[in-house]
């Protein structure tokens, strides 16, 4: 069986996360997994100042003023600004975690082809599979799945990792997908409820369509 993980970027703060990951792994039906780790707290500070400069900031006169207007950040930059800080953390949990890891487009493609060949479980750099465009040395006739057009998701706060995660499932034709968070996940919430409480992100539920098993769970 094939897995996609997740690991939610807020569980980098956790002292004990090689420990917890372990004793979780040791509770799955076995099956080879790619992970992704998500942005924790880098992406929230983004997020926090995207709020501020896109807050409208009205003069005296009621008027936005045009610093204010210039100062703005597009949703699809914000989107792509906070992809490229994950590999930030998949660094950072790299050096945590003594898995194998993937970090080009070739070598993913030899997992998919492979996937025996790389071990257990295998950390994933996302922009191997998900970036805003093709890499120049790739040619045309050299394309794969892989260099798919990433526009199948939102390019704003709707998506993060969550649909990302989705994304690379069906890349790899993933039995199974879970999505593991440091909060509390309601029982018997199907992904809709999950994703208007705010536990897992709005584009979630239709990245996910087609997926044949996914989890939300608390590690």
């Amino acid at each position: 069986m094939r897995r996609v993980v997740k690991i939610g970027g807020s569980l980098l703060k956790s002292p004990d996360i090689c420990s917890r990951l372990s004793d979780w792994h040791k509770q799955q039906e076995v099956a080879y997994s790619l992970a992704i780790v998500g942005g924790g707290d880098l992406v929230n500070a983004i997020r926090d100042i995207d709020s501020v400069i896109n807050r409208d900031q009205v003069s005296k006169v009621g008027k936005v003023t045009s610093l204010d207007v210039e100062a703005r950040l597009e949703e699809a930059e914000v989107h792509w600004l906070c992809v490229n800080l994950l590999t930030h953390t998949f660094n950072i949990m790299r050096r945590r975690l003594n898995w194998p890891a993937i970090e080009t487009r070739e070598q993913l493609e030899q997992w998919i082809e492979r996937p025996s060949a790389f071990g257990t479980t295998t950390l994933v750099r996302v922009d191997t599979f998900y970036r805003q465009s093709l890499p120049s040395e790739v040619k045309e006739g050299d394309r794969s799945m892989l260099d798919a057009p990433a526009s199948d998701l939102p390019e704003n706060w709707d998506t993060t990792t969550d649909s990302i995660a989705a994304r690379l499932a069906k890349l790899v034709h993933a039995q199974e997908l879970i999505i593991l968070k440091s909060c509390s996940v309601p029982d018997g919430l199907t992904l809709t409820q999950l994703s208007d409480a705010g536990v897992i992100d709005r584009a979630f539920p239709l990245a996910a369509i087609g997926i044949d098993r996914v989890k939300v769970e608390r590690l």
